[in-house]
C-alpha cells in the first residue's frame, strides 16, 4: 500500500522540466553532474518499470494474451521490486 501511494504521488506531480535540469546542472562541476544525470536516469527507469508492473496486473486475460504473456508471468513480473530487472 505504501509503494502505490509513493506511486500516486509521483503520478500527480508537475513533470520536471529539462529546461529546469540543466539550469541546476549548469552550475555544478561535471563530474557531479555525471553523477547527478545516472542517478536521475535511474530513479526515472526504477518508476517506468513500476508503472509496467502495475498495468500487469490490472490487464485482463485476453490483453496479456495479446502481448504474449500468461497471468502466472505477469503476476511473478509484478511481483518484482521496482529496482530488479
Amino acid at each position: 500500500m505504501k509503494t502505490q501511494n509513493c506511486i500516486n504521488t509521483i503520478a500527480m506531480r508537475e513533470p520536471i522540466k529539462w529546461t529546469e535540469i540543466n539550469d541546476i546542472l549548469n552550475r555544478v562541476p561535471v563530474t557531479v553532474s555525471a553523477s547527478l544525470v545516472s542517478v536521475f536516469d535511474d530513479l526515472c527507469q526504477w518508476q517506468r518499470r513500476a508503472e509496467m508492473r502495475q498495468r500487469l496486473v490490472h490487464m485482463d486475460d485476453h490483453m496479456l494474451g495479446d502481448i504474449g504473456m500468461s497471468r502466472a508471468t505477469a503476476l511473478d513480473e509484478a511481483g518484482k521490486p521496482f529496482w530488479h530487472k
